[in-house]
């Protein structure tokens, strides 16, 4: 008798990296130049602020809200606040 985890089956083998690609391939279609340039300076700042970015890579503070929420649902950038 086996344990009580359950073994993944072929099809649920293969869903997941199908999945991670489709969704790989859906953000690579959908990020920029200027969506690289920020991922490369948060990666070696660590942290920016919504102005720093604005301010670095965005002809209007609106504009550069509405790219960094969507990057965020994308997953690209993680956000937080202090507390």
């Amino acid at each position: 008798m086996t344990g009580s985890v359950p073994t993944p089956t072929r099809e649920r083998a293969r869903a997941r990296p199908r999945t991670d690609r489709l969704r790989l391939q859906s953000i690579a279609a959908s990020i920029t130049e200027r969506d690289q340039r920020i991922c490369i300076d948060l990666f070696e700042h660590r942290i920016l602020t919504t102005i720093q970015l604005y301010e670095l890579h965005f002809p209007s503070y609106p504009r550069a809200r509405k790219r960094l929420l969507e990057l965020h649902r994308l997953g690209l950038l993680w956000r937080t606040r202090p507390q």
